[in-house]
């Protein structure tokens, strides 16, 4: 930045000229780089000592692969040979009921 200031003002006013504006010369960029840095460094060092989460279940991309543990799932219990008898038997009877009664409408 500084070595085009002095071989040429005028590209150094086109190319430069909101930083001009702002009052941001050369030394400055630097001091503002090492700011930078510092506090991304911080910031990472941060994040090292925060806890991680449980790497079992996070797969590749950091996605979710496995279910989580602390939601409880409970399965449909399985119903007897007579239990599913009885219910093909209740919707058989159903379906015959509503026949009768759309014949007897159209009667």
């Amino acid at each position: 930045m500084t070595q085009l200031a002095e071989e040429d003002e005028e590209a150094y006013a086109l190319q430069f000229s909101e930083a001009k504006k702002a009052g941001i010369t050369g030394d400055k960029i630097e001091e503002m780089w090492t700011k930078i840095q510092e506090s991304i460094r911080a910031e990472s060092a941060q994040a090292l000592l925060k806890p991680k989460k449980d790497e079992k279940q996070l797969g590749y991309f950091g996605v979710r692969t496995a279910p989580k543990t602390d939601k409880k799932f409970f399965k449909n219990k399985k119903f007897s040979k007579e239990q599913r008898i009885a219910r093909v038997a209740t919707r058989l009877a159903v379906r015959d009921y509503r026949i009768a009664a759309r014949a007897a409408a159209k009667a």
